[in-house]
């Protein structure tokens, strides 16, 4: 992976990996001060965190996780990624899981969007509505944008022109077609659309919002490492539903995910797995048991789903290209200073 990949920790590096400094699009469309505001909006929203029994969602992290993958493959989508398209991703990136934040935001909008219950909400149904949140808040300030008498948590729209807020608009729709299970009516929204999208005022203007979409609902499956598991001690929080109890795992006994293109232009995905040092031959195949059936059949069955996205909106880009690489026989190993036997809460979450 690309050094300066690895550096993008705020909104300067990411303009800077995007090669998007000093870029001014049509009308004055100034991508640093856009970019930079989204970026500060999404930080504020994040700064406290709310569900701290779900893996890292935040932007720092996660987010920007993501657009490394993207900028990864972009040696497989021909023509490569133009910097409009740059531009809407990152900010899909951004704003893709705020609504995970929901009951720490959203006091002050009930009443006034009708979605919204009161904040106090269960995690699952957070997590479940999450999209939802996040798209209706943005949308909501994109319709209204001269309702000043409104206080939201984050004013996403700021002081940005026209051009800013069509972007926005736009990376709102892909941000929320980004769930597996609960965002379906979005990519109904994108199929719906009529023609290909290619806008080809010129190449750099190159927009294709429904290859955007599949590629983010991709690169969000693909960031399920350790690093997404700030404090591995709550894998025993008895109140952890099953559902999150697996993912933890998952991302336990994963230390990366790198992505590999070849000359033949075909991504290879490399998941390197690990387990507890001192780990008896059970405990070993016991956990890459756990990973191809939890990881690896993840991210070939999102593969497969996303180039049927593809199918139903006649995207004539699909992403064969990609090939998830068996688990090597050999895995590394990482410390686990707990006393509580890690195996048996492995055992616990598979049957659950």
């Amino acid at each position: 992976m690309n050094t300066d990949q690895n550096k993008i920790n705020c909104s300067i590096d990411l303009i800077e990996v995007l090669h998007l400094e000093n870029l001014i699009f049509p009308n004055d469309f100034d991508t640093n001060s856009y970019l930079t505001h989204i970026w500060s909006c999404g930080q504020k929203l994040w700064k406290n965190v709310e569900l701290t029994s779900y893996s890292n969602h935040d932007i720092s992290h996660h987010s920007m996780k993501i657009l490394e993958y993207f900028l990864d493959l972009e040696k497989i989508i021909n023509p490569g990624w133009s910097d409009y398209e740059k531009l809407i991703f990152a900010t899909a990136t951004i704003i893709h899981d705020i609504g995970m934040q929901y009951n720490k935001w959203a006091g002050n909008l009930i009443g006034m969007i009708d979605s919204f219950p009161e904040p106090s909400i269960s995690f699952d149904d957070v997590r479940a509505k999450h999209c939802d949140f996040a798209y209706n808040l943005i949308d909501y300030q994109i319709d209204h944008q001269k309702d000043y008498k409104i206080k939201y948590p984050q004013s996403f729209l700021g002081s940005i022109n026209f051009q800013a807020a069509t972007a926005l608009g736009r990376s709102n729709i892909i941000a929320a077609s980004h769930s597996t299970n609960n965002s379906e009516k979005y990519r109904q929204m994108l199929i719906d659309q009529s023609g290909n999208f290619e806008e080809k005022i010129t190449l750099e203007f190159l927009y294709r919002p429904r290859l955007l979409a599949g590629y983010l609902r991709l690169c969000d499956e693909f960031d399920c490492s350790i690093s997404r598991i700030d404090h591995p001690d709550r894998i025993f929080n008895k109140d952890l539903d099953p559902v999150s109890k697996k993912h933890w795992m998952s991302c336990m006994f994963v230390e990366s995910l790198e992505i590999e293109v070849d000359k033949h232009n075909l991504a290879n995905i490399n998941i390197n797995w690990q387990v507890p040092i001192n780990s008896d031959p059970d405990t070993i195949t016991k956990i890459k048991s756990f990973l191809n059936e939890i990881r690896i059949t993840k991210i070939i069955s999102e593969i497969n789903a996303v180039n049927e996205f593809f199918a139903d909106c006649n995207e004539t880009h699909h992403i064969k290209q990609i090939h998830v690489n068996p688990l090597k026989d050999e895995p590394g190993t990482f410390y686990f200073d707990f006393d509580t036997d890690l195996i048996k809460v492995l055992d616990e979450a598979i049957k659950s």
